[in-house]
């Protein structure tokens, strides 16, 4: 019924360990599967309320009293894991605070609000120092175990190959006598095995891949892949305790440098997102502001995510829109300049690091020459195959990774991972650019050949341009295998990679054509004694249209790569391509890899840029009441809320009167903490949903009741006992009528950020619409589209749990080694 009730998805969904949960919430994420249909259950979990003492003594309800009062303060529980918060909610408690704060007026509220308010800031530019100090960590790391697989600095072994060799290196011949191959250190300087090399280089990539997927299975199953798409889920409202958890960053920061440093065709920029996150996450337990206010942290979340990016590549401005574009649902103005100051500090901590030796990024890149009109077709010819491979990459990733949560992959993860650094590892040494790291690559990409030669790029021969197709089609090979194994990485440097090879082999042919035909017509532009096509920037216009394609985003990359070059020059290029790569790619399909990903794992995620057409009303998609668990104000005992938490499964329940009329919704973990903070309350004692004094008819109805003759007979004295409820439910929640339209509720979804949205008619309870409501109408929209990419049988395998099909498998591959 209710999407609050989503089973833990991880197990399945990204075929990590079971979550140990030590918070007594396991039993919240239960799916019901009798509808609220009452069953009696003779042992109850941890979460369930068998710890009252139904035989309490009358001597302990003189103690109790009840709140008379219409002033009260809310009292909510936490948000169980797994479970979607209430934005109305968490600013309303702020609001509450703050008018309360205005109220009274004294010197030390006065300063208490000014600290109040100073605790955000505070938070963001801690999360900036340590956001800078990490990325400089993951870079210089992740560089040493990249060249350890190649050699070692005898003088230096701390050194990476760039910094043992600086100064010293010959740039023609990449030549370093300070820099020594395993052959030569094992054996003699004059001694130079090619196998030995490559043995060793293998047996490197095989080992930091299996250290790194051992940690993310055993260790931190969350920090497994990039994170990008569940950190768009958690801020657009969903709770995932532990992703943000101490326990993954560590693991994360471990694991990172060992997945890259292996070879494999991975990123480190979505991680960055995804430890920046957890940083962030990590400071907000130490401030009163932002302990029990998740709506809050969803804001520190966004500039952390900020600051993620802008240290990944440099790009402060950048990294803010990035996290406006593409991973905030909730973004307010305050939102966005605690975000700039936040990639400000990281940037400057970042450069103050200085693990590039004075550049912010490894491939760093300017131009001084300006393009021509005719490049135009080139434009558009590198945004097409952008929106192109960003479709085929999606639906062959996607397939890949359905493939494997539903074969028996999944019970072989480390296996798995270390034969995939093995094989790219054994094939990528003997191409030069496949070896290289991804970000090096990307620098020689970019550069102008007036910068000297590097490694051959700017020979624009024959040999060269097979190279480059070469490690395009192998990149983009083994990325679509790569992402999605157990270990962190994200898909953004790779996408680029394979772009930017494209995109350089077609400035190798134009500028081919325009130097051998420099009086055809199309090249009159051209000064003859200047060089008029640049390589450099057409590889970076491949990388962007390629990462636009994959990832659908326009406006954060431009920028990005606005303040990579540091020149306007190419700003129109950069719009020209970016955007036909989105127009194709949304011609094959709606929706970047993230949401694909967030697609195949069924998280609650409502887009908030996306314009969704269903077509129905609200009665078309609500739960109807007959399905729901209600209570009634008029008689609702201490008892009977024991018993509706402890035989249900729901976590939420409507609160109507005896005619029917909605008077308020209570969740199950707000129902919870009032029962006990009433542990002492006698089981036939009356909750107090309404104000008594304006609610006659309650009163006649419980006077009138059998039960309270009886509980009248048990107490001392001729009076009604009440335990007032009012702190504990929303008594005012979202209500529609029964005929608006579908797409109005998704608005107020999207919108307001409620958990539920109450159906009436004429102010009856009618029924209730979930998230949970709105996605499965959503995705039966294009479920014909999804199904295409993840394929109808593999779909039908997961859905049915179907074991047989991995076991055989599994057996078949073992009789294969056996053999």
């Amino acid at each position: 019924m209710d999407y609050f009730n989503l089973k833990q998805p991880w197990n399945e969904d990204l075929m990590l360990l079971p979550l140990n949960n030590n918070n007594n919430n396991s039993n919240v994420n239960r799916v019901n599967k009798n509808k609220g249909k009452k069953t009696v259950n003779d042992e109850y979990d941890d979460d369930e309320i068998p710890l009252y003492n139904k035989n309490t003594n009358n001597n302990e309800l003189d103690n109790f009293e009840v709140n008379e009062n219409n002033d009260f303060e809310l009292e909510h529980a936490k948000y169980d894991d797994f479970s979607t918060i209430d934005w109305l909610r968490d600013i309303m408690r702020e609001k509450t605070g703050k008018k309360k704060a205005i109220n009274k007026n004294s010197l030390n509220q006065y300063i208490k609000s000014i600290i109040d308010a100073s605790q955000s800031w505070i938070i963001v530019l801690f999360v900036g120092i340590l956001s800078g100090i990490v990325a400089a960590f993951v870079a210089i790391s992740t560089a040493w175990l990249t060249d350890i697989k190649l050699g070692y600095c005898p003088s230096n072994w701390y050194l990476n190959r760039r910094f043992c060799c600086l100064k010293v290196e010959d740039k023609v011949n990449h030549s370093c006598a300070r820099w020594l191959s395993w052959s030569q250190a094992l054996f003699d300087y004059e001694y130079d095995n090619k196998f030995l090399n490559w043995f060793i280089y293998v047996f490197f990539a095989a080992l930091f891949a299996a250290l790194s997927s051992y940690l993310v299975v055993h260790v931190g199953p969350y920090s497994a892949m990039s994170g990008v798409a569940e950190i768009k889920t958690i801020l657009g409202g969903f709770i995932i305790k532990q992703f943000l958890g101490v326990k993954t960053l560590i693991v994360k920061l471990i694991s990172l440098p060992l997945a890259l440093g292996s070879g494999l065709i991975l990123g480190k920029e979505g991680s960055m997102v995804h430890i920046t996150c957890c940083i962030g996450n990590l400071f907000t337990k130490y401030f009163s502001r932002y302990q029990k206010n998740e709506a809050r942290k969803r804001e520190i979340y966004s500039a952390a995510c900020a600051a993620g990016i802008s240290v990944a590549f440099g790009a402060p401005i950048g990294g803010v829109l990035f996290s406006l574009e593409e991973m905030s649902s909730y973004f307010p103005v305050k939102t966005m300049w605690r975000s700039f100051f936040c990639s400000f500090v990281a940037v400057f901590v970042f450069q103050f690091m200085n693990p590039f030796r004075g550049k912010t990024v490894l491939f760093q890149a300017t131009y001084d020459r300006d393009w021509h009109f005719f490049e135009v077709l080139s434009f558009l010819i590198i945004g097409i195959f952008g929106g192109i491979f960003g479709s085929l990459f999606i639906r062959l990733n996607i397939r890949a990774q359905a493939y494997r949560r539903s074969t028996f992959l999944k019970y072989i993860r480390i296996i798995e991972a270390t034969f995939m650094a093995f094989i790219t590892a054994a094939i990528s040494y003997f191409i030069i650019y496949m070896r290289m790291d991804e970000s090096e690559l990307l620098e020689i990409l970019f550069k102008e050949c007036e910068e000297g030669d590097h490694y051959g790029i700017c020979q624009n021969s024959k040999t060269i341009v097979i190279l480059l197709l070469i490690t395009m089609v192998g990149k983009a090979f083994f990325t679509v295998l790569t992402y999605g194994v157990s270990v962190p990485g994200g898909v953004f440097i790779p996408s680029m990679t394979v772009g930017a090879c494209f995109g350089r082999v077609l400035g190798i042919i134009m500028q081919y054509f325009q130097e051998t035909y420099p009086s055809f017509p199309l090249f009159r532009s051209c000064h003859p004694d200047k060089v008029c096509i640049t390589p450099g920037m057409y590889a970076l216009l491949g990388a962007m249209a390629s990462l636009g394609g994959v990832t659908r985003m326009t406006i954060s990359i431009a920028v990005i790569m606005f303040e990579l070059t540091g020149t306007l020059n190419y700003i129109v290029p950069c719009m020209i391509s970016l955007m036909t790569a989105k127009f194709v790619g949304d011609a094959f399909g709606k929706g970047g890899i993230d949401h694909m990903i967030i697609r195949l794992r069924n998280y609650p995620y409502l887009d908030q840029k996306e314009e969704y057409y269903i077509g129905k009303k609200a009665k078309d998609i609500m739960v109807i009441k007959d399905e729901l668990v209600t209570i009634k104000s008029s008689n609702a005992t201490i008892g009977y809320l024991k018993n509706v938490l402890n035989e249900t499964e729901y976590q939420g329940y409507p609160i109507i009167d005896d005619e029917g009329y909605v008077v308020g919704f209570i969740t199950r973990s707000d129902l919870k903490t009032g029962l006990e903070r009433n542990l002492l309350v006698n089981d036939q004692s009356y909750c107090k949903f309404t104000d008594l004094k304006n609610s006659p008819s309650s009163l006649n109805n419980i006077a009138n009741s059998s039960s309270y003759v009886n509980n009248l007979n048990q107490e001392n004295g001729n009076e009604i006992r009440y335990v007032d409820f009012r702190p504990y439910f929303d008594a005012t929640p979202i209500c529609v009528d029964e005929n608006v339209t579908a797409e109005f509720v998704i608005d107020l979804f999207k919108k307001l950020g409620s958990r539920c949205i109450i159906v009436v008619r004429h102010d009856k309870l009618r029924g209730i619409i979930t998230k949970k409501d709105i996605l499965k109408n959503i995705e039966e929209l294009d479920s014909e589209y999804f199904d295409s990419i993840i394929g109808i049988r593999r779909r039908n395998q997961e859905s049915s749990g179907d074991k047989n099909y991995t076991i055989k498998d599994a057996l078949r591959i073992f009789k294969i080694f056996k053999k």
